[in-house]
Parts: structure tokens; sequence; C-alpha cells
């Protein structure tokens, strides 16, 4: 893995159905920030919410277009496409079963690295929109 990677490894991780490698990219002081969960999850906690996503949707595939650098910053924006075909879920007490809906989701991904790991990670998209799409939300 080279650290031009960094930026997306997250979304190639979901591909690849192999959250580990993301998550070995992860620096010890690692945060993050997600829809739904803004208060700065460890490493743990933000593989804890991924996990879901990656069960539920077997087939997710991302689309990279705009990217800037500054720093040690990096923000990408993306388009997601999935089939909800796997239990999602949403709590501890609710599970979503398989709907066989599609979804399309665009979002932006913020990444922070220092050297070869990620430091911090900020992913902006509509936790609504996916609900509405999978007929959970009117």
């Amino acid at each position: 893995m080279t650290t031009d990677n960094l930026p997306t490894l997250l979304f190639e991780s979901f591909q690849a159905h192999d959250l580990d490698r993301w998550y070995q990219a992860l620096a010890d002081d690692f945060e993050a920030s997600y829809p739904n969960a803004r208060q700065g999850l460890s490493k743990e906690e933000a593989l804890a919410y991924n996990q879901p996503f990656d069960k539920a949707f077997s087939d997710m595939q991302f689309e990279f277009s705009n990217s800037a650098t500054s720093g040690d910053l990096t923000y990408t924006r993306w388009d997601a496409d999935a089939t909800h075909d796997g239990p999602l879920a949403l709590g501890p007490d609710q599970v979503v079963p398989p709907t066989g809906k599609k979804i399309s989701l665009p979002g932006v991904i913020m990444v922070k690295v220092r050297g070869d790991k990620i430091v911090r990670e900020e992913t902006y998209w509509n936790l609504v929109e996916m609900l509405t799409q999978l007929g959970l939300m009117p």
C-alpha cells in the first residue's frame, strides 16, 4: 500500500470487503466523524460504525471526482452505488432486513495523514437520503 491511496482507502476497502486493510492504516490516535456520529470516533468505534454498511451492501462501488490536497489534508468527492442485499444494523436493537433496493449517494471525505497513517477522517453523506431510497423514510 502506498500513501497515495490513503484518502480513498476506506472506499477501496469497502469495495474489496476488507475493512482490515483500512483499519491497519489508521494511527493509534485516529479520530473519525461520520453521519450521525460526529463526536470524534476512535479507530475501534470507526470500524464498528463502518462494518454494518460493508455487510449490508455487497456490491458497493465508488466513483471519485474532484479532489484537492492542501498540506496533510485531502478532500475527495465520491458517488456510491450499491444494492441493499444484507442486513443493515442501524443500532444495537435495530436491524433492517435486506430490501433489494438500489441506492445512489454522493458524498465528500476529508482525510488527514501523518506519515503513512490516517489520523483524521471526516465523511459527509446524507443518511436520510439513503434511508429514503431504501423505503425506510417517506
